[in-house]
């Protein structure tokens, strides 16, 4: 288990894992996890009715409003 965002940045780096942003994701097991826009699409895509490109599209939209707010950590819930 990780715990802190410098250790969760250190196992990305070692397993190769990149993201364009500096964004973690902290999972209901308290877990952290790089950033990775998919998630939001397929959550999107298993729990709506919309086709895949409005969840493409609502990805974007989520993760530009994370960029511009600067939140260094979201919660999964």
């Amino acid at each position: 288990m990780i715990y802190s965002i410098q250790s969760a940045r250190q196992v990305l780096q070692e397993r190769g894992d990149t993201t364009d942003m500096a964004l973690f994701v902290r999972t209901s097991s308290e877990d952290m996890r790089g950033w990775d826009r998919q998630r939001i699409v397929d959550a999107l895509l298993r729990e709506t009715f919309i086709d895949r490109d409005t969840a493409e599209a609502i990805s974007r939209e989520v993760e530009e409003l994370i960029r511009r707010s600067k939140i260094a950590v979201v919660t999964a819930p």
